[in-house]
């Protein structure tokens, strides 16, 4: 790709004047950026997987639940929080396929979840009053997310060392 396609709506010597000398810095950041993406391994590809499907399987859960039981406004409203807690995380697993994209989905998820419970969400009350059931099933959701996780790390673990 030549300096005449970044810069078709500039003047031609106009462009080569101004541009030029930032266009070896733009390409030297390219390839450094290109040195950084690397090939994922198989057992990151098997990761990535596990980790999509495991949210789209908490998607359609949710989904089912809320047509069939119903979860919003209604008593069985702490469903909807454990399943928050249990699948994010896991979608930004699935971004990375890292250890530190499911540590980023977690902390994103515990922001947002505890967050709206325990600020947001009491923002629309006239007295400080927490729903402990909302906020225990996504603590809890968040738990068993991270056993989840602890539990498909460990097979591959076991997997190497056999």
């Amino acid at each position: 790709m030549g300096l005449k396609t970044v810069c078709c709506f500039v003047p031609q010597h106009f462009s080569k004047q101004f541009l030029a000398p930032y266009w070896g810095v733009m390409r030297s950041k390219d390839l450094a950026l290109s040195r950084l993406i690397r090939k994922m391994t198989s057992n990151e590809k098997k990761t990535q997987k596990f980790a999509l499907s495991f949210f789209l399987f908490g998607c359609v859960l949710v989904v089912v639940l809320q047509f069939t039981i119903g979860l919003y406004f209604t008593p069985q409203y702490f469903l909807a929080h454990f399943c928050l807690g249990l699948f994010l995380p896991y979608f930004f697993y699935s971004i990375g396929a890292s250890p530190i994209s499911f540590w980023v989905g977690f902390l994103v998820t515990s922001v947002f979840h505890f967050g709206y419970e325990l600020w947001e969400d009491q923002l629309s009350r006239t007295s400080y009053s927490l729903d402990w059931d909302q906020i225990l099933a996504g603590g809890l959701g968040l738990f068993v997310a991270y056993l989840v996780y602890r539990a498909w790390n460990n097979r591959f673990l076991n997997a190497n060392l056999a």
